[in-house]
Parts: structure tokens; sequence; C-alpha cells
């Protein structure tokens, strides 16, 4: 992570999120460029940063198997688990 990423999600995040809804926006509606398109990819990775560093989860919990989570919200977690990249670590 560089500094200047640091900063995006933290001190600068309004302004960055704000960004990204608007790159969102015009991916929905289709009128977003190829640069745009990059930048958000790029807008897109810092959130997920944000929320790895606001609300880390337990990895224990979301290892595929047992858990003693239950309905959705377990089936969910799994699922999740799998897309993470710290999920690499367990194969």
């Amino acid at each position: 992570m560089e500094h200047s990423d640091l900063v995006a999600v933290t001190r600068g995040w309004p302004a960055v999120n704000r960004r990204r809804g608007f790159l969102i926006d015009r991916e929905v509606r289709g009128t977003i460029s190829v640069k745009e398109a990059d930048e958000l990819e790029r807008l897109q990775r810092l959130a997920d940063l944000r929320t790895d560093l606001l609300d880390p989860f337990d990895v224990e919990a979301l290892k595929p198997g047992p858990t003693s989570y239950s309905g959705n919200r377990g089936a969910a977690l799994a699922r999740m688990a799998t897309r993470h990249p710290v999920s690499q670590a367990w194969n």
C-alpha cells in the first residue's frame, strides 16, 4: 500500500467515494470511458482496502466447513471466504 492510498481511504475518503459513486453511475448508464473504467477499478480496490482497515473479519470464522454461523449469513460468509485473497492461504 502506498502512502497516497492510505490518505485516500482515510482523510480523503469522502471525495474519493463521491468520485467512485459518479463513476459507478456512468458505468451503469454505459457512458464510462476506458480511462474512467481504469480509475473506477482503482477506486474499487481502495474501497476494499478501506473496508479491510475499518472492519477486519475473523479469518478463522470464514474458513470453509462447519461454522458457528447459521442460516443465510453462514452461507454468505462461507462464499465470501472462497473469494477473498486471504482464502488462498488455505489451499
